[in-house]
């Protein structure tokens, strides 16, 4: 088998575009030989130092609009979405430092698997909780693991680390949202630069001839 194609998905647990767009990426890894790695990032940090504005700052009609999408997408991919949005959800600062935290102790397939469940959970129900960990089960993480993650966020080491990361995107990658993915093919050193939960096609054309995009990849037996 050829070398994968290496993408780099940074995704807010808070945001539904990020959940759709994950779900639309990992339809695609096996026929597009991809190695996802699934990067927490705070979407307010980065919307912040980019100048961006969210969503929920627009009208009412935008946001009635970006609801309806969404909830059209999570049908079309057969998952769930539930949630009344209503305004701005509360800060996922907190979550997605722990979550960064997590990354550093778990392979990626098992990260990958806890970050699927939290979304499915998390957008499956109506309401969101302040802390998305209660949808965790010793199953999918160790408790005392869970709790490390907890108490690393708090030193002054990861702080720095956590910041630096959100400048880099931002600065030297151009993000101004998420889901904000970066791609490059095996051999090469250029990278291109996706935004968005609706860029399946886009990505398939830059890959080349041989990535056909299929939306039938998107429909679960």
């Amino acid at each position: 088998m050829s070398e994968p194609v290496n993408v780099k998905f940074y995704f807010d647990i808070a945001s539904p575009f990020s959940y759709i767009g994950l779900e639309r990426l990992f339809c695609h890894e096996k026929a597009w030989n991809l190695s996802i790695e699934l990067c927490p990032i705070h979407l307010g940090t980065v919307l912040k130092s980019s100048e961006n504005f969210p969503p929920f700052s627009s009208s009412s009609k935008k946001l009635k609009y970006m609801v309806m999408d969404i909830q059209r997408s999570a049908r079309e991919l057969q998952i769930p979405f539930n949630l009344q949005m209503n305004g701005p959800p509360a800060s996922s600062f907190d979550n997605m430092a722990v979550l960064r935290a997590l990354k550093t102790v778990l392979p990626r397939e098992a990260f990958s698997q806890v970050i699927r469940e939290l979304y499915a959970a998390r957008f499956g129900n109506t309401t969101l909780p302040d802390d998305v960990f209660i949808y965790l089960t010793p199953a999918h993480i160790p408790q005392d693991m869970l709790d490390k993650a907890k108490f690393a966020v708090q030193t002054e080491d990861f702080k720095l680390m956590f910041e630096k990361e959100h400048a880099d995107l931002v600065n030297n990658h151009g993000a101004f949202g998420v889901p904000w993915i970066i791609m490059q093919k095996p051999g090469e050193s250029h990278l291109e630069y996706f935004w968005g939960s609706e860029r399946m096609s886009s990505i398939a054309h830059w890959l080349g001839p041989n990535y056909e995009y299929s939306s039938k990849l998107e429909i679960k037996a």
